[in-house]
């Protein structure tokens, strides 16, 4: 669903209505932003279920909701995180990714701004942002950040 009315420090949101999962989305965020919240929302549905009657237990569950926002993204929290690499290997699988940088497709060169970037590229091409593809070839040890 894609929910106009969200403020914009919130990217989505995953809740059960009549024992569906519904994964709201920002619609003012970016289309790359938008991708990654889907599929980070997926992984708490798959990973960290909702109940529906679950009481307020911190800021990330509101009247049985998870939200992705600006606290979330920080990685403080360890469901975060879980759904930050469920859709970090989702939308950037290792073996694609290995490939990718292996057969020559993308030079890493970590000091070029250029639209041209070996970065920019890889990140356009697997349709997320720059930093989440900066983020994702750090943790698989491709550079340090």
């Amino acid at each position: 669903v894609q929910d106009r009315e969200l403020q914009n420090d919130v990217s989505g949101y995953v809740t059960t209505v009549n024992g569906l999962v519904v994964i709201g989305i920002n619609a003012s965020h970016s289309q790359f932003r938008r991708r990654f919240t889907i599929a980070h929302e997926l992984g708490h549905a798959l990973l960290h279920p909702l109940n529906p009657s679950q009481p307020l237990v911190d800021r990330k569950f509101i009247g049985g909701v998870h939200r992705r926002d600006e606290l979330s993204a920080l990685g403080i929290d360890v469901e975060e995180r879980e759904a930050n690499l469920f859709a970090a290997e989702l939308l950037m699988p290792e073996p694609f990714i290995t490939e990718s940088l292996t057969n020559g497709s993308y030079e890493l060169d970590l000091t070029s701004e250029g639209k041209n970037s070996g970065l920019m590229r890889i990140a356009a091409d697997y349709k997320v942002s720059v930093q989440a593809m900066a983020n994702r070839l750090s943790n698989l040890g491709y550079f340090q950040q």
